[in-house]
Formats: structure tokens, sequence, C-alpha cells
């Protein structure tokens, strides 16, 4: 993972940003831009703070940030729902979201088939190294025979519309 470690002033110790103001090394983006990034992921209030005197998820939201504002094409999110409360993530994930429909790419890999069902578009399903399936998500949650040969349980919506399905009900489902 790429991270940005700026130092403070007397270059002792790693802060948030580590940038006067108006001096961001990234002209194109800007000082700007950098508030956005860590307003968007909680952390404005930590600006001029140490990187050590954060928490664990606070420096995982650091990192995240510190990628943001490069304004990358590709963006990889490695199990983002680890140790962050459900309402930061659901804002977080909104603005991937967003990100995705103004043309980025966002590879999103979880095991939380909740956020899978919820933001994903497409899943690619692995089993030891191999793909499984690759398909949109309706599709893959609609194949429990794949999704239990790699050890995933359904997401209880997914599990519920494959209930219509085999009782022949008409809904559309996921």
């Amino acid at each position: 993972m790429v991270f940005i470690e700026l130092m403070d002033a007397q270059n002792t110790h790693p802060t948030v940003t580590g940038i006067p103001p108006n001096k961001c090394p990234w002209p194109v983006y800007g000082d700007f831009g950098i508030d956005l990034d860590l307003e968007m992921m909680e952390l404005s209030e930590y600006r001029d703070l140490p990187t050590h005197s954060l928490s664990r998820g606070q420096r995982q939201k650091l990192a995240v940030a510190s990628i943001l504002s490069m304004e990358p094409d590709i963006i990889v999110l490695d199990e983002p729902t680890t140790g962050q409360d459900r309402g930061y993530l659901n804002k977080f994930l909104a603005r991937m979201k967003m990100f995705n429909e103004a043309g980025k790419t966002i590879i999103l890999i979880s095991h939380d088939m909740g956020v899978v069902a919820e933001y994903a578009s497409r899943t690619i399903l692995m089993k030891d190294g191999g793909i499984l399936m690759d398909a949109g998500t309706r599709v893959v949650f609609s194949r429990p025979d794949i999704l239990g040969e790699a050890s995933i349980e359904p997401h209880r919506l997914a599990r519920a519309c494959n209930a219509v399905r085999k009782g022949g009900g008409m809904f559309r489902c996921c």
C-alpha cells in the first residue's frame, strides 16, 4: 500500500499532512483537495497531529486519504470495513461509489457480503487463488452452490430472493 509520510516543521515526527498552508506538493490538486480528503475520512481535526498519536483505524483512514489526494484512476480497497464503524463506512462507501460513477475504477476486496451486495456491480468470486465465478453481483448471489464452494454465506437478502425463486414466486428479486 502506498502511504505518504510527510514530516512536521522540525522533521521529527510525521504528521497527518505536514503541509504548511498553500505549500501542497501536488499543485494540480492543491491544499483544498487534501482538506476535502481529510474531511471525507473524518480526520480534519487531526490535521496537524503526529501520526503515531492516531489510532489504528485513524491511520487506516489516513492511508486512504493520502491515496485519494493523488487522484488515482484505480483505487484498491482491501477489507476497508475492518475496524470501522458502520456509520462512517456507509458514508465512505457511498463516496467510493460516486468516484466509480465519475469514471474511477474501484476494486473492493471484502468478506463482508452485505457491503458487496450493496456496493458492487460486478463480483469476482475466488477460492485458492483461482476464479470460481466472474459476473454481476446479482448473478453471483443467485448461485448459492458456487458461494458455498467458496465457503461464503450469501447475504440475507440474496438468501430470501433465492428462496422466492425456488418456490416459483413471481417477485423480481436481487
